[in-house]
C-alpha cells in the first residue's frame, strides 16, 4: 500500500538538527519504501493567530491534497495551523502532527495563554499525534488531550556520527585547561547564560566552554551572552561557534572536549545528548522534560536543576577534579546509548505501522 503525505513544510531538505533531522530522517526512508512524500512552502517563524497566513497555508495544502493523503505537521507550526486547525482533517485527509517540544519558556500572561490556546486546537484536530518523548506527552494530557490519543517514538542519533565515533573510552582532562562542549542554538531556552555563570563561579583559567550552533537569526541573544561573559570576567573562556553541518566537524567537537554540558530550561528528547553519549562523553544537563528519559542520575550523566549555576558549577567540579567518576559516566553513557539509540529504520518502521493504520480508516 502506497501513502500519499503532505508535509507542511520542506522537511525531505532540512535536516540541520534536532526536530528538523528527526523528521527528515524519518520521512526520507518513507520514501525510500515507495511511499509519496510532497510539501508545501513553509512559513518561518511563528504566526499568532494571522488569519491571512493561515488561509493561504490551508490553499496549498488543498491544492496538494487532491484526494486521500496524510497531512505531516509539526506542532511547531500550531500558531500558523490555530485558525484553520478543524479544517485539515477532512474523510479523505487524516492529520498527523508531530511534538518535539511544548517547553514556554519565557512565555507569560497572554502570550503563554494564546499558546496553550493553539496547542489545544491543533492537538484536538489531530488523527494521530506522535510526541518524541514521555514528557510532551504528558504536557499534551495536561492540556486537555487524552493519554491513548499520543504515541510515542523516541528519535535516535545522526547516523553518519556512527562510523566517526571512537570504539573505547578516551582519556580526557589531559589538556591545560577542561573543555565542557555545548551544542545547541544561542536561544534562551538552552540555559547558556546559566553555563557562563556556572563557569565563573569555579573560578581561575581551569576550564573552558565552547558553544557551537550559533545561527545568524540567534545572533542577538549571542551579543547578551558575550556581555554577560565580558562583565563576568570569563571571556577569555567562553568561545562561540556557528552551526555545524557537517557531520565530520561535529564529530572532532565531540572529539575535543572533556565533557558534554545541556543546561537547558526545556527540551522534547534532545538528540544532541545520544550524540555525546556515542563519543562517550561525560554529560551534564537539566532535569526536564525528556532528558531524564534519557540520562540515568550518577551512571549515565549528571543531572542538575534548570536555572541554577551553583548546582551546574558543583558538577562541573566533580566532573572536572573526580578522574574515577569521569570514567563511570563515560561508560554508563555509552552503555546507555546501546540501550536507547534505536535505529532509523526501526523508528521508520513505526511511523509506517501508525500511518498505515490511519491510512485505512479513510473513506474510499
Amino acid at each position: 500500500m502506497r501513502l500519499s503525505i503532505v508535509c507542511t513544510y520542506d522537511a525531505l531538505n532540512q535536516n540541520y538538527t534536532g526536530g528538523l533531522l528527526y523528521n527528515n530522517l524519518v520521512l526520507r526512508r518513507l520514501v525510500s519504501r515507495g511511499h509519496l512524500v510532497r510539501s508545501v512552502p513553509g512559513y518561518s517563524g511563528r504566526r499568532w493567530f494571522a488569519p491571512l497566513w493561515s488561509l493561504a497555508a490551508l490553499r496549498q495544502i488543498n491544492e496538494a491534497c487532491p484526494g486521500q493523503c496524510l497531512v505531516f505537521a509539526p506542532m511547531a507550526q500550531r500558531h500558523l495551523f490555530a485558525l484553520v486547525a478543524g479544517q485539515l482533517s477532512t474523510a479523505q485527509r487524516k492529520l498527523v502532527v508531530i511534538v518535539h517540544d511544548l517547553s514556554q519558556v519565557g512565555f507569560t500572561g497572554a502570550k503563554k495563554l494564546l499558546d496553550d490556546l493553539a496547542v489545544r486546537s491543533l492537538a484536538r484536530a489531530a488523527d494521530l499525534i506522535i510526541a518524541v518523548s514521555e514528557s510532551q506527552k504528558q504536557r499534551l494530557v495536561t492540556q486537555g488531550v487524552a493519554h491513548d490519543r499520543v504515541r510515542v517514538i523516541h528519535g535516535s542519533s545522526n547516523p553518519e556520527l556512527a562510523h566517526l565515533a571512537p570504539t573505547s573510552p578516551p582519556s580526557l582532562g589531559s589538556g591545560r585547561s577542561f573543555r565542557f562542549l555545548l551544542v545547541g542554538r544561542t536561544i534562551p531556552r538552552k540555559g547558556i547564560a546559566w553555563l557562563i555563570r556556572a563557569l565563573a563561579m569555579l573560578g581561575g583559567d581551569r576550564a573552558a566552554v565552547r558553544i557551537v550552533g550559533s545561527r545568524p537569526e540567534d545572533e542577538w541573544h549571542r551579543r547578551s551572552l558575550e556581555k554577560l561573559a565580558r562583565d563576568l570576567g570569563v571571556h577569555h573562556r567562553v568561545q562561540f561557534a556557528p552551526f555545524v553541518a557537517s557531520p565530520a566537524a561535529l564529530a572532532q567537537e565531540f572529539r575535543a572536549a572533556d565533557c558534554f554540558v545541556l543546561p537547558s530550561l526545556g527540551e522534547g528528547y534532545p538528540l544532541v545528548i545520544l550524540e555525546a553519549m556515542l563519543f562517550w562523553l561525560p554529560i551534564i544537563a537539566t532535569n526536564v522534560d525528556g532528558i531524564p528519559e534519557q540520562i540515568e542520575h550518577g551512571e549515565s550523566g549528571l543531572l542538575v536543576p534548570p536555572g541554577e549555576a551553583e548546582p551546574l558549577a558543583a558538577a562541573m567540579e566533580r566532573v572536572m577534579t573526580d578522574r574515577e567518576l569521569r570514567l563511570r559516566l563515560q561508560v554508563g553513557a555509552r552503555k546507555r546509548y546501546e540501550q536507547i539509540a534505536h535505529s532509523w529504520d526501526e523508528i521508520a518502521d513505526e511511523f509506517e505501522r501508525e500511518f498505515l493504520r490511519l491510512w485505512r480508516t479513510m473513506d474510499r
